[in-house]
């Protein structure tokens, strides 16, 4: 069970036009204490901890921080807070190259806004996710900015609910990536039928050297794939699937793996 003690704006934030002054303006002016009657999915809301911390850190990204790290439970950016980020990532002259968002609740909707935005960003080359609950549609947004990105080189998306439909879209996106290095894909439902389909990825892709699988229920089957993919690689050096399920085979690593 996850316990949050940050109190949520129950009401959503009119954003309007494309500067990130004018949307920091209307986090920093917003009544937090006069929204407190149910409304939309908290999914749309930013608490007021979370806001200042949004303000305080994009700021600091405007005036020329290579690293914004948001990764506290305390922040919570919701929608609305990948909003103003994504905002900011359409900026030129940019020096932001770590993105660090990891348990910020901002789900399927802000992982497709940032996702979005991110495609014309040529600075940003680590990307950490993890524990947002970006689930299936959340991973194919990813999916199609990774098909068209030259600079992303880590990728976090560890605990995000993403199961095989979510795998087919990232191993579709990896045939075609030429950049990423290291994929985190940890702690979802990937299962067999993910693996499977990551590890035909894997025959064609020539950049990525990390893969870690771990906690995605993958059996015989997957490992077997995988196994069969690495055969035909020459780049991946390190893959982590956990410790064996029961009833599973121990993956026979190709000698390119040492």
């Amino acid at each position: 069970m996850e316990l949050s003690l940050s109190i949520r704006i129950m009401s959503i934030i009119e954003i309007e036009g494309d500067e990130v002054e004018d949307i920091l303006a209307e986090l920093d002016g917003y009544d937090y204490t006069s929204q407190l009657n149910p409304g939309p999915s908290r999914d749309d809301c930013i608490p007021a901890k979370g806001s200042s911390a949004l303000q305080s850190a994009l700021k600091q990204v405007r005036d020329g921080a290579s690293k914004l790290d948001l990764s506290h439970w305390s922040i919570r950016l919701g929608i609305q807070g990948s909003i103003a980020l994504a905002e900011l990532l359409r900026r030129p002259k940019l020096n932001l190259t770590t993105i660090l968002l990891n348990c910020n609740e901002i789900g399927p909707k802000g992982s497709a806004t940032l996702s979005e935005a991110l495609k014309d960003n040529v600075t940003v080359t680590k990307l950490d996710l993890s524990s947002n609950n970006i689930l299936d549609a959340g991973a194919s947004s990813i999916a199609d900015f990774l098909k068209v990105s030259t600079m992303l080189k880590k990728l976090e998306l560890e605990d995000n609910g993403i199961g095989p439909p979510g795998a087919i879209a990232l191993a579709q996106s990896l045939k075609v990536n030429s950049v990423l290095e290291s994929l985190h894909l940890g702690e979802n439902g990937l299962t067999d039928l993910g693996a499977t389909c990551l590890a035909d990825s894997l025959s064609a892709n020539t950049a990525l050297q990390t893969l870690w699988l771990a906690g995605n229920k993958i059996g015989n089957a997957g490992a077997g794939a995988l196994n069969s993919g690495l055969s035909n690689n020459s780049s991946l050096k390190t893959l982590y699937l956990g410790s064996p399920r029961p009833g599973c085979t121990v993956l026979a690593w190709p000698s390119s793996l040492g």
